[in-house]
């Protein structure tokens, strides 16, 4: 019996060993997986139009709201005068076609100076091509050829009873970013 044992074991190890050789199961496969990369242009944003309130006097406290419309808005003392119209802000953004960005004004408000004076300006909007939406933020615009033009920001200027006059100067940062 002994023996008998022995050669069914060594009939099983052989079979085995031929199957492990030349059988049809499959124990691994392989398979190439396809590696692809997008670059697109760098997003860039570039001012294309000065936020104008124009020349103005003051006979006590006020403001002066300019529309993504070039609509000028005075309200308290202030009275707009000269040849200057005050006119809403331009920019363009640039970068990859189909790629959506967002845009916003990075600081809730802006100084102007001149010299040591200052005035604030607030209340930022900004304005799409198209149908007239605005908003702080624009979300999710997606460049469909390689210049998106004609955006719009509007602000509204504080100006302070007893102003001293000047020629006031500043700016406001925008953000552009890739989605």
């Amino acid at each position: 019996m002994k023996n008998h044992t022995k050669k069914v074991l060594l009939g099983a190890a052989t079979l085995a060993a031929l199957g492990a050789v030349g059988g049809d199961a499959q124990a691994a496969d392989t398979t190439a997986v396809n590696i692809k990369a997008r670059v697109v242009n760098a997003i860039s944003i570039t001012q294309t139009k000065t936020l104008q309130f124009g020349s103005l006097t003051e006979t006590g406290a006020g403001t002066l709201a300019v529309s993504v419309g070039d609509v000028a808005t005075p309200s308290g003392t202030i009275t707009l005068i000269g040849a200057t119209t005050p006119a809403a802000g331009g920019f363009q953004i640039k970068g990859g076609t189909g790629v959506a960005f967002d845009v916003s004004v990075a600081a809730a408000t802006a100084t102007l100076n001149a010299g040591t004076k200052t005035m604030k300006v607030d209340t930022f909007l900004l304005a799409k091509p198209g149908p007239a939406a605005t908003a702080t933020k624009l979300a999710a615009i997606t460049i469909t050829a390689n210049t998106v033009s004609a955006y719009r920001i509007g602000g509204t200027l504080h100006i302070g009873a007893g102003q001293a006059s000047g020629n006031y100067t500043g700016t406001i940062v925008l953000n552009a970013a890739y989605n």
